[in-house]
């Protein structure tokens, strides 16, 4: 729930908004680059690893599958979401996997 709070009030007070939405431009200019055939580091400049790329992207495909309501600021809220969520899961599977062999433990002391 925290994270949810914690997404919505960065993605909708309007203070937060104006300072994503600045760096938002240049993922929107370069996910539209790459998505119009142009090669990064070979036809534009940028200073992300490839790494970050899809991230660019990704909001790009999804405004057109979605038949482009919407804006990429909008579908980038949507992935930004999309993988915090993913993240908490992983991490309560990681705690719950480490968890498991230490309540063993403090409910058997002998072991």
């Amino acid at each position: 729930m925290l994270a949810l709070g914690s997404w919505a009030v960065i993605s909708f007070v309007h203070a937060f908004a104006d300072w994503l939405y600045g760096d938002a431009r240049f993922y929107e200019y370069w996910g539209n680059l790459m998505t119009n055939y142009k090669v990064p580091y070979r036809d534009f400049n940028l200073e992300y690893p490839p790494g970050a790329l899809p991230a660019f992207v990704a909001p790009v495909y999804l405004r057109k599958l979605s038949g482009y309501p919407g804006s990429y600021f909008d579908w980038l809220r949507v992935e930004i979401l999309v993988l915090a969520l993913g993240c908490l899961c992983a991490i309560a599977l990681a705690l719950r996997d480490l968890a498991g062999p230490r309540l063993l433990a403090v409910r058997d002391p002998g072991v």
